[in-house]
């Protein structure tokens, strides 16, 4: 079973500037095993998703995204 109130945000740094997607809380789902939530990216390139669960142990995930 996911934790209880889980979070995500993203953040990207290209030339110097820094863009970041404010935490928003997953969701659950019809299955149980599974929390979703939707971000939206304001450029294709290296993202960095950072999944915040238990008040403050965080996973960081890279994911590239395309045009």
């Amino acid at each position: 079973m996911p934790p209880p109130d889980v979070t995500v945000s993203a953040s990207m740094a290209m030339r110097g500037v820094s863009h970041v997607i404010n935490r928003v809380r997953l969701q659950k789902t019809s299955d149980p095993h599974t929390l979703q939530a939707k971000l939206r990216f304001s450029m294709a390139g290296a993202w960095t998703i950072h999944i915040r669960y238990d008040k403050s142990r965080e996973i960081d995930v890279p994911l590239k995204v395309g045009t």
